[in-house]
């Protein structure tokens, strides 16, 4: 053979190099169409005869993946929220404070044993709870004095953003009438609230000292006969410790409140007016 036949010219070169590259870029189904034959169709038509083969669940996974993936999250959401309403406890009564005052732990636990001796298991799952929550807000005239006589009086100093946010958390919370009875600060009562709660009248009939009353509807707290009482108790000492120009008042049935928390609440607030009558 002569040396002449055994050379590639250069166009076979490059013909050689291209369809080797070409090889190598070529995808595993179009290796396999080159390999063993066939057009497009037939290879669309291989794919659907290998997923026919596979079981119910990788085929149903193949097809709806992105629904059974949204699907799942939705009823993980629903489980969860579930959960929640199930597992949140359900409260006998609802106390809210506004006003000065940072309660401490001593003085929410002298607030709740008082008013858990005073209320009724309602709901009647055995156990009394009140759900209490605070609320400080400063007005100016309290915010006069100096820092140190504010931290011992009060607990806390206050600055003008968070007084404000204060302010608008209490008028929400009365709006959205989650919470029916207050203990509230008197100039709080006074200057915005007084319009907005309950005449005392239409809760009890028995006619307190006129210097009990705050207002038609409203009552300090300290004139009660009730807080002297629970002052003298192992817990309730710390009930010293509210402002002594702390008014208690109650909402009226609002369209936003339950019914059964209005009831529950004037139960309460009529024992409390009428303690050892």
């Amino acid at each position: 053979m002569e040396e002449k036949d055994l050379k590639i010219s250069e166009p076979e070169k490059d013909s050689k190099k291209e369809e080797n590259q070409g090889v190598e870029n070529e995808s595993n189904a179009a290796r396999r169409l080159r390999l063993l034959g066939g057009d497009e169709k037939e290879r669309i038509h291989d794919e659907e005869a290998i997923i026919s083969k596979g079981n119910f669940f990788s085929n149903l996974w193949y097809q709806h993946k992105w629904g059974i993936i949204i699907g799942s999250v939705l009823i993980f959401i629903g489980i969860y929220f579930i959960v929640m309403m199930v597992t949140q406890p359900k409260y006998d009564m609802y106390l809210s404070y506004a006003g000065p005052l940072y309660p401490d732990s001593e003085t929410r636990i002298a607030i709740d044993e008082a008013f858990k001796s005073i209320a009724r298991d309602y709901d009647k799952d055995g156990e009394i709870k009140i759900n209490f929550a605070a609320i400080t807000y400063q007005n100016e005239e309290q915010r006069k004095d100096t820092a140190e006589e504010m931290l011992n009086q009060y607990g806390t100093i206050l600055h003008t953003s968070e007084n404000a946010n204060a302010l608008t958390a209490i008028d929400s919370q009365i709006l959205s009438g989650t919470v029916a009875l207050y203990l509230i600060d008197e100039t709080l009562y006074k200057e915005r609230y007084k319009a907005s709660m309950l005449d005392i009248s239409e809760i009890t009939e028995y006619e307190l000292q006129g210097s009990a009353m705050a207002g038609e509807s409203g009552v300090y707290f300290k004139e009660l006969p009730f807080y002297e009482y629970m002052c003298k108790t192992e817990h309730g000492a710390a009930l010293k410790n509210l402002p002594d120009d702390t008014v208690i008042c109650m909402l009226p049935n609002l369209t936003t409140m339950d019914d059964t928390l209005f009831e529950n609440s004037m139960s309460l607030f009529k024992s409390i007016l009428e303690f050892g009558k």
